[in-house]
């Protein structure tokens, strides 16, 4: 049967499974190489076709990434058997369409096709996308959307190779859990949440870098005011801001329940919007309402790896480690390259001082994202705390400057115990970090800088404080039942020589949050006392909470306690030496 360009569509686009007509209409005429006549023409693309086009991929992505191998075989045999059936057609076709002879267009062009998707299914049917190597674990994933663009002399041919092999691939683990359907079909605010996800998940550590996935967020819900799992993000991204105290204001707090309350507002049983009223509740540190939310998270999806993790961290608060440990562990399996879980895991295992198994999930989160900072400030973390090694951790901490840079490095959530290793030539890179560093919070970069200066410069120390005093004045009085504001008010006032003011604000801070009810505020605060307690020489009541610290679960090590020059007065007492002979 001969070719007849007239019996196809010539010109529609096919996008999201139709034919649509596009929104260019320049055509084109598609000439017969032998005869050099016009046997049809085509519309040719304008940027806004291809946005069409990029915006339906994209809805594919997740949708088509969560199917099984089973189901992608299925399809790509089916593929196959009607490229067989309507073999003669592509056949009469390439001889007009692109001048090929029609001996050369059956026994190879067309052919190609065949032998292309035939290959495919059988790799598709032996390979494994997930695989262990030792200690690692590599996972084949897609990149996302891609323009595969075909030469006109062996279309078929390419057409084949790319696009069968494309329909072999779909998500890894827990990415296709996350992305089983697409959130939102416009695309400005698909964009949005996109960029915003991916500055929240990297950067999630650096104030200035949250405060501009805040605004993504908000661009995606004001774009798409339906966008239920954008405002579930949003949230997470005001609560994290408050609870960091970048914007520990009334104001970041409401806007983390305004967002949660309408991403459930949305959809009722949305498993990402009780995530979000979960970490809202965590934020207010009302761990029985985030653990309740959590489980309806879980509920809704059970092999979810981030929710999971923030399930087993509240279970951690609360001093439920084998549960804690449990979980972690499950979570981690479902998403090995999740930095974020790794990471959460590597902290419970740490106050079980389960050093290698805490630094294993650490390595993990590092060989997943080695562009994050938060896996690395916890390797040190680690090193210093719970192995007491101060040359290793002060090489991670040097590191962290090199690589990340001292701005990003000063302002980072965790980088304030660096000052403990580093040298006066790394120090003095850190003074001169500027207060744009951290943002409009001027609270934590004079916070920073008071730890920074307070065993190496303490005069600047003292001024830093005071400064604190004065920005501080409206969050104490509006917090003063914070564990935290009164526990950093205790140590301002160590600093600046208040030494009655920062015994009895440390007294307070400790009984705000005893460890029975939160197993890991107490251990923040209970390192905080040991500070305090010992620049103000309450010996005996510092080494009260480091007979806690290193003898109960807590992130403290008997070996640090060995080597840290700060507590060097308490060292010759027999009573801090009886009791780190029995630590564990």
């Amino acid at each position: 049967m001969a070719f007849q360009p007239s019996s196809i569509n010539c010109r529609q686009f096919y996008i999201g499974g139709q034919w649509v007509e596009p929104v260019s209409r320049v055509l084109g005429k598609v000439i017969n190489p032998a005869t050099e006549e016009a046997i049809a023409e085509v519309p040719y693309g304008s940027p806004a076709d291809i946005d069409r086009a990029i915006a339906a991929a994209r809805k594919a992505f997740g949708s088509y990434g969560a199917t099984s191998k089973a189901e992608r075989l299925a399809l790509l045999q089916r593929t196959l058997d009607i490229y067989k059936r309507r073999y003669e057609d592509f056949v009469q076709a390439l001889p007009v369409e692109m001048g090929a002879p029609i001996t050369l267009a059956r026994e190879a062009q067309v052919y190609m096709g065949v032998a292309h998707l035939t290959e495919t299914i059988k790799a598709l049917q032996e390979y494994e996308f997930e695989e262990q190597r030792g200690t690692t674990r590599i996972v084949h994933e897609p990149i996302g959307v891609a323009g595969l663009i075909t030469p006109w002399n062996w279309p078929l041919n390419q057409i084949a190779a790319k696009v069968a092999e494309a329909l072999a691939i779909a998500l890894p683990g827990a990415q296709r859990q996350r992305m089983g359907s697409t959130p939102t079909a416009n695309l400005k605010a698909y964009d949005a949440y996109i960029r915003g996800d991916q500055l929240f998940s990297r950067e999630g550590a650096i104030p200035t870098s949250l405060v501009r996935a805040a605004q993504l967020f908000t661009d995606a819900v004001t774009a798409d005011p339906r966008f239920a799992v954008a405002f579930a993000r949003l949230s997470l991204v005001h609560a994290r801001l408050y609870e960091m105290f970048a914007d520990h204001t009334p104001r970041r707090l409401e806007l983390a329940r305004q967002a949660s309350d309408s991403a459930l507002a949305l959809d009722p049983s949305l498993p990402e919007g009780h995530l979000a009223r979960g970490r809202f509740f965590e934020a207010t540190d009302d761990l029985e309402r985030a653990a309740a939310e959590y489980a309806l998270a879980v509920k809704g999806k059970p092999n979810d790896s981030q929710i999971l993790a923030a399930g087993a961290a509240v279970m951690a608060r609360r001093g439920q480690w084998t549960e804690s440990t449990n979980q972690f562990r499950r979570a981690a399996q479902l998403d090995p390259r999740s930095v974020q879980v790794n990471l959460d895991a590597s902290v419970v295992y740490s106050f079980s001082r389960d050093y290698r198994t805490a630094m294993r999930y650490v390595e993990q989160a590092i060989l997943a994202d080695s562009g994050v900072i938060e896996p690395w400030i916890t390797k040190g973390r680690l090193e210093l705390f719970l192995l007491g090694d101060r040359a290793r951790a002060r090489e991670t901490m040097r590191g962290i400057i090199l690589r990340f840079g001292a701005e990003r490095a000063a302002s980072a959530e965790g980088f304030d115990f660096a000052p403990l290793v580093l040298d006066t030539a790394d120090l003095n890179i850190l003074a001169r970090v500027p207060a744009t560093a951290f943002g409009s919070d001027p609270l934590s970069y004079h916070f920073f800088r008071t730890q920074l200066f307070e065993a190496w410069q303490p005069a600047r120390a003292r001024a830093h404080a005071d400064t604190v005093f004065m920005i501080a004045q409206d969050l104490v009085k509006r917090e003063s039942n914070n564990f935290r504001v009164a526990s950093g008010t205790a140590y301002m006032n160590a600093i600046t020589g208040h030494r009655d003011v920062a015994i009895s604000e440390m007294r307070r801070a400790l009984q705000l949050t005893p460890s029975t009810r939160d197993r890991t505020a107490w251990s923040e605060v209970a390192t905080m006392a040991m500070r305090v307690y010992t620049i103000v020489g309450e010996n005996d009541a510092a080494i009260d909470q480091i007979e806690q610290l290193v003898t109960t679960p807590a992130l403290m090590s008997a070996a640090f306690i060995r080597t840290e020059p700060r507590v060097a007065s308490l060292r010759n007492s027999p009573r801090l030496q009886a009791i780190l002979a029995r630590a564990p």
